[in-house]
């Protein structure tokens, strides 16, 4: 086996094998994808007051009991209702025993991500989210925890559920970390920088060795949404969001399509015109959903990992699905030039103003240990997207009217 990220038939290897490195997965779980596996939701939960992570010499166990966490138990046929501000602790029905040369990385489901929920991978023994070292707890089982904290939208789960995935990776980052500065010889355009214009153009091979790539916002019209009057460029969280029904990230109306109405949980963000110099302001405490300028089609050889970029942003915090799966974008039913990514963007303590192409995220080419072999996935075709589980935003006429009072242009308040 090379190095990298491993594929559906060998993440099988680690469920089925001779040695299982993968233990507790059952028939009834949803099996792996192209370069990770979702992770369910096991019958144990907690609820906590605040936000914490083991020291490298704790148990989950001993901080829940440290932290006098609430003990309560999911069943797979009743809701379960998590709230805005609340801290969660699922344990997972699995439990990992990893080699010493592969490793796991674990990031949240776009549909739950884009609910404004962090979801993150928490384990014995080790203090950084969603990440299990190379040979992790040896000796031992490691069993996995999922950290739930909603911050804009009541969120319903039940046993089972999945709202994160699990990556794994073999080998020394060295040895499948493409640097990008090579991917210009891929035989292939991979990463297309989603504009003509010379100003906005980012050079993808700018970023030395294991660095990565930028991505930058699109504050360009997205014109499967929008019409003449008022163009659409993202969707931000009604102010009451939090007093809205709960919602369940993988309900399916009966063309198992959306089920929820967007508009009740969304209002869109517009502006009347386009320019380079277009501008967006983050008012405090709202949440954003906003598409990458950039645009990928991956290889079957290749997977994406998505990085924190940087907090010198300003007062906002940038979330994004950690993981981009071979396939994703590049065989479009539209025969458009790859996907963007989309941003989950939210502010904090003050306001704060994003321009078109600023950089909000930072991500890495990784090669497979061996190609994937499938590519249907549901975000394949995305432009600017919400969760799976609403129905899809209507067209705007040109009579339609959304305030579009977090927009400015040239710097003037609309």
């Amino acid at each position: 086996m090379s190095a990298g990220v491993l594929n559906q038939k060998q993440v099988w290897e680690l469920i089925l094998g001779d040695s299982p490195r993968l233990l507790g997965y059952c028939n009834h779980h949803e099996g792996p994808g192209e370069s990770a596996i979702d992770l369910p939701l096991g019958k144990d939960l907690w609820e906590l007051s605040s936000s914490t992570r083991p020291s490298d010499k704790q148990t989950i166990e001993a901080l829940l009991s440290e932290n006098k966490a609430k003990h309560y138990e999911l069943k797979s046929d009743e809701d379960f209702i998590l709230k805005v501000g609340r801290v969660y602790i699922v344990q997972t029905p699995w439990r990992l025993k990893l080699p010493q040369n592969v490793r796991a990385r674990a990031t949240a489901k776009s549909s739950i991500g884009r609910l404004g929920a962090l979801v993150r991978l928490l384990v014995d023994r080790h203090d950084q989210y969603d990440r299990v070292p190379p040979g992790h707890n040896p000796g031992h089982e490691t069993k996995l925890y999922v950290e739930i904290i909603p911050t804009t939208f009541q969120i319903i789960v039940r046993r089972d559920m999945c709202l994160s995935q699990l990556r794994f990776v073999k080998g020394d980052p060295d040895l499948y970390v493409l640097a990008s500065n090579k991917l210009i010889f891929e035989d292939q355009e991979v990463l297309y920088p989603g504009s003509t214009d010379a100003d906005n153009r980012r050079d993808l091979t700018q970023e030395a060795h294991r660095e990565g790539v930028l991505l930058g916002l699109n504050l360009t019209p997205d014109k499967t949404i929008s019409k003449k009057g008022h163009s659409i460029i993202g969707f931000v969280a009604k102010q009451n969001a939090r007093s809205l029904p709960p919602l369940d990230p993988t309900k399916k109306g009966p063309d198992s399509k959306g089920y929820y109405d967007p508009k009740r949980y969304w209002d869109a963000v517009t502006r009347e015109s386009q320019s380079a110099e277009d501008q967006v302001l983050i008012q405090t405490d709202r949440f954003y959903i906003f598409r990458s300028l950039q645009r990928f089609s991956v290889p079957p050889h290749l997977a994406v990992e998505c990085l924190a970029y940087s907090e010198s942003l300003g007062d906002i915090r940038i979330h994004y699905a950690g993981f981009a799966h071979p396939f994703f974008g590049h065989k479009r039913k539209d025969k458009k030039n790859g996907t963007p990514l989309i941003f989950e963007v939210r502010g904090f303590t003050f306001d704060s103003t994003l321009r078109h192409n600023t950089p909000l995220a930072r991500v890495q080419f990784w090669r497979m240990a061996e190609p994937a072999e499938t590519g249907e996935m549901s975000y394949m075709n995305q432009e600017l997207t919400l969760s799976n589980c609403f129905k899809q935003w209507p067209k705007l006429q040109s009579r339609d009217s959304y305030p579009p009072a977090s927009v400015t242009r040239r710097g003037r308040r609309k």
